[in-house]
């Protein structure tokens, strides 16, 4: 073989494993934790995380970052839709589960959250959506620009309706070195390593990830599909 003909088949080869070793990574991505195996351990690990709705048998868990812009838009696009369907008509469960990864900031606003959550739960979802609706315009701005301040926090803190006591507890208990929302922002966290969810913002739906979360169809048709299974198991 000559040695131009030597040089071709190893480019072509080279080029063959590099395009099998893309689309195995693909496949992971796409396939990957498809469904919790252990629904019942994955719903007692989050039944202290903040809730709206309720339904014993059909449960939504959401795992989000402050800091993403996708979960924004998740927030913004879809959830409305979701709580006027499904969480306000307590025909599902819904749970939120913080996820860290954008350092200090998402810490920041996770604490804070959950603060608000152990100290005046019922204001919590008030200060949830207010701090996403803070995100700015641009996607790049809002993961890699610094927006998620003590002082936007302080602002939102004062905007919801409770006690100036709460206020200023939740003010103080935030920042503090550690307290109790630094610990269940590390249990959510490690959730999201545990269960393997690889990116935010994922929806599962009784333990199955919804694919295409951009789609209130997709989101609706796995409800409903949840919903129906268990209407039939009665």
């Amino acid at each position: 073989m000559s040695l131009k003909k030597s040089i071709m088949v190893v480019v072509v080869v080279s080029l063959f494993i590099l395009a099998s070793a893309g689309i195995f990574k693909t496949y992971i991505s796409k396939n990957s934790v498809q469904t919790i195996d252990d629904v019942k351990a994955f719903h007692k690990d989050t039944l202290n995380n903040p809730t709206a709705g309720q339904s014993n048998k059909v449960i939504l868990t959401e795992f989000g970052d402050y800091k993403c812009p996708y979960c924004g838009d998740f927030e913004k696009d879809i959830k409305p839709k979701l709580k006027k369907d499904y969480i306000d008509t307590n025909k599902v469960e819904f749970r939120y589960v913080n996820v860290l990864l954008h350092d200090k900031e998402s810490m920041r606003g996770t604490r804070a959250a959950l603060t608000v959550h152990r100290i005046a739960p019922k204001a919590y979802w008030d200060f949830h959506d207010y701090l996403y609706a803070q995100q700015p315009h641009s996607k790049k701005a809002v993961s890699k620009q610094t927006w998620l301040t003590d002082d936007l926090i302080k602002k939102g803190v004062n905007q919801l309706n409770i006690s100036p006591e709460q206020k200023q507890a939740i003010i103080q208990a935030y920042q503090a070195k550690t307290d109790a929302s630094l610990t269940q922002a590390k249990a959510d966290h490690h959730l999201f390593k545990k269960y393997q969810v690889k990116q935010v913002p994922a929806l599962y739906v009784n333990g199955k990830r919804v694919e295409d979360i951009t789609d209130y169809q997709s989101v609706k048709q796995a409800i409903d599909a949840a919903l129906r299974e268990d209407n039939n198991s009665k």
